[in-house]
């Protein structure tokens, strides 16, 4: 557990994490007509997201996980692939 949290800033992980589940809750809520709706989603988007992500992105439960990443390399710039999960993988 000491060199995922040497390896990997969790807390900055955790926080653009919750950043991506609120913007795209937004644009699922954005769909529906009703205001109320879409400011009582927003709202709880935010609150579940902060639970979620805490419980989830810790050394332990980024132990557990298969993860994967590579670097490509094409005609304009090279770009870095993060693989959550296998293929192979059945629960």
């Amino acid at each position: 557990m000491q060199a995922v949290s040497q390896h990997l800033d969790l807390p900055r992980l955790r926080e653009s994490m919750k950043v991506q589940l609120v913007a795209a809750s937004a644009v699922e809520l954005s769909r529906h007509k009703s205001m109320a709706l879409q400011i009582a989603g927003a709202v709880a988007s935010v609150l579940a997201s902060d639970k979620v992500v805490d419980t989830a992105v810790t050394p332990d439960v980024i132990l557990g996980m298969h993860v994967g990443f590579d670097i490509g390399f094409g005609p304009d710039q090279p770009i870095f692939y993060f693989q959550l999960g296998s293929a192979w993988f059945r629960p």
